[in-house]
């Protein structure tokens, strides 16, 4: 069963919600003036999966963002020079 607690309470004891959400695979809704504002669940493997696409997708567009300010055209680009050129900025 999920449980709603108040945000002042979720503030006053976090540590061990959090724990209990690590350790139980609990959820719990915090909520402000009876209203829900967040949703506290256990990160899970599709989670990492689509973190993991999101960084990859920013990583290639700032690398090819980087390319095209080198004045390279973009049809010459290719995603390993992209990120070549974004590693050399750094």
């Amino acid at each position: 069963m999920t449980e709603h607690v108040g945000v002042k309470e979720f503030k006053d004891k976090a540590t061990q919600m959090l724990r209990r959400v690590r350790e139980r695979r609990e959820e719990i809704i915090v909520t402000m003036d009876g209203e829900p504002i967040a949703l506290v669940r256990p990160f899970t493997e599709q989670d990492r999966a689509k973190i993991a696409r999101e960084a990859q997708s920013i990583f290639l567009t700032r690398g090819l963002a980087l390319a095209r300010k080198s004045g390279a055209p973009l049809g010459d680009v290719d995603a390993v020079e992209a990120v070549a050129s974004q590693r050399r900025e750094l």
